[in-house]
């Protein structure tokens, strides 16, 4: 393998003293310190056979790549799977319209109240799991909304904990929480939706 330095790494020449050569990857954050005569190496394409754990070691952080590997173009792959891909679904479902209050500014005021059903809820979390079994999802937030979300608790309920079925299920990172106005918001609802795994509010 022929590898060079990332055009992504920041060399510092003589640093921290006049034989070392400070490295710093602005993609990986990754950052190390090398003999002059190793990275004079790295430079001239001629690594020693004996120094090559050590490069792999710097390619494993990012400091190096392969020569044959075209950055500019991996890079834009990366920051568009990031900006666009599936790695993080962050999902808002409505599981009622109804609220317990009418304030001015709300937009859900012309609703007529619906409820999100059973039905519906299993639909929603057999949705989830295809996209997250395609796309390799790593980490899962879920926002309860309405309306008011506490008038269909049960919904919430039966969400949650298909949302930690399929916590389990692919070894994701999973955040819940509920937007709500507070006003259902007792001791025992509370309990209760922290048992499901839904213990955040705002």
């Amino acid at each position: 393998m022929a590898l060079r330095l990332s055009a992504y790494t920041l060399c510092v020449n003589e640093h921290p003293d006049p034989n070392t050569v400070l490295l710093y990857s602005t993609l990986t954050k990754a950052v190390a310190v090398l003999q002059s005569s190793l990275f004079r190496d790295i430079k001239t394409g001629s690594i020693q056979e004996t120094d090559m754990p050590t490069c792999l070691e710097l390619a494993g952080e990012g400091l190096l790549v392969d020569g044959d590997v075209e950055e500019h173009s991996a890079f834009k792959l990366w920051l568009n799977q990031t900006r666009f891909g599936f790695s993080t679904i962050e999902t808002v479902p409505v599981v009622t319209t109804d609220c317990n209050m009418r304030c001015a500014y709300c937009f859900g005021t012309d609703f007529s109240p619906s409820f999100m059903d059973r039905e519906t809820c299993d639909h929603y979390i057999t949705e989830l799991a295809r996209t997250i079994e395609v796309h390799g999802t790593r980490r899962l937030s879920i926002d309860y909304f309405g309306g008011e979300p506490l008038r269909n608790l049960d919904a919430i309920d039966w969400l949650a904990r298909g949302a930690r079925g399929l916590e389990q299920r692919f070894g994701l990172e999973l955040r819940q929480r509920l937007t709500t106005n507070g006003y259902l918001l007792d001791a025992e609802v509370a309990s209760h939706l922290a048992s499901v795994g839904s213990p955040a509010y705002r």
